[in-house]
């Protein structure tokens, strides 16, 4: 959807109204206080549906305080969770009985059912996600239990992570054919860290934590597969983890990390050379980050038992039972 307020383009005498009513479409009714005045009163209010259980939101102004009291809460009560990742000055957020200090670059959870104050003075940015609670499979008392320690649990920084990347992506994803996968990563990244924050951290929890870091990583490896310097080294560091711990995660697929790189650039370059037969085979290398024309060949022959220019062609391979499978281990470039 993109932009459904912009208050640089409405009447300062009309703005604080707008954007009151806007943000209790998208997200539960509650009262909407600004801390500016006339046209000091700023905001863009961003929105994208990913699925149909999870929205994405980011809300620029300038000062501004949202309240959800216990009036709103007997009058409404949506089942879902809202993550906020806060981007400003000082400020207050309540929930659940507890005072938390806003901080910058700090995440924090809702229980939109519930009553809540969340006050920043200054201008900044809050990045939204929300998702209906059921799809996350926990109760409201989780939710609320899991506020009062989200800072605390070692999957914050993750989501925090994972969260900022969907909004700069929103754009582009929301509508293509990843956003299915990318929403059930979601969904099952922020189970884990409600109940890991709710003290609720068990085996299963744990395996599904890791589940979805490898779904993420997938994903991850699938949109850069064009970069040529994309290696362990450089994942483990946009995910936040030590390049030991990503080979022991991925010690547990059925290919090493550095074949799983191979193989979908390789799968990304058939797709590519299937369709575009007057692509070179050089181009069709560089598009799907190898650095080496001649190393992107025998890889391709070895996966497919054809040379790129035979699957230009529309030639059968040689070897049909070995296609899709990638060569040892070697250079992902």
């Amino acid at each position: 959807m993109g932009v459904i307020v912009d208050t640089a383009q409405v009447d300062p005498h009309h703005r604080a109204e707008l954007l009151r009513e806007r943000l209790s479409v998208a997200s539960a009714d509650h009262e909407v206080r600004f801390l500016a005045h006339g046209s000091r009163v700023q905001a863009r209010l961003e929105h994208w549906q990913l699925g149909s259980e999870i929205v994405i939101m980011r809300q620029a102004s300038s000062g501004i305080c949202h309240v959800r009291t216990e009036r709103h809460a007997r009058r409404d009560a949506p089942e879902r969770v809202a993550f906020v990742v806060h981007h400003g000055g000082d400020g207050v957020y309540d929930h659940a009985g507890v005072q938390h200090q806003l901080r910058r670059g700090g995440i924090y959870v809702t229980d939109m059912s519930a009553p809540f104050r969340y006050e920043r003075p200054g201008a900044g940015t809050a990045q939204i996600l929300q998702i209906e609670r059921s799809a996350a499979h926990v109760s409201a008392e989780q939710v609320r239990d899991a506020s009062r320690w989200l800072q605390s649990s070692p999957l914050a920084v993750l989501f925090r992570h994972h969260l900022l990347g969907l909004i700069e992506a929103a754009e582009a994803m929301c509508p293509s054919t990843i956003a299915a996968p990318v929403a059930a990563t979601t969904l099952q990244l922020a189970q884990c860290l409600l109940l890991d924050a709710a003290g609720l951290r068990n085996s299963a929890s744990t395996d599904a934590a890791q589940a979805t870091l490898i779904e993420r990583i997938r994903l991850y490896v699938q949109v850069n597969h064009a970069r040529p310097e994309l290696d362990a080294e450089l994942v483990a560091y946009e995910h936040h983890i030590s390049t030991r711990y990503l080979f022991k995660l991925w010690s547990s697929q059925p290919q090493t990390f550095t074949e799983m790189i191979i193989s979908t650039r390789l799968a990304v370059a058939r797709r590519m050379l299937a369709t575009t037969p007057r692509l070179s085979v050089a181009a069709a290398a560089h598009r799907c980050g190898f650095r080496n024309v001649s190393h992107f060949s025998r890889r391709y022959r070895a996966a497919y038992g054809q040379t790129p220019t035979e699957t230009q062609l529309g030639l059968p391979p040689s070897h049909p039972t070995a296609a899709g499978i990638p060569a040892p281990a070697g250079s992902a470039r």
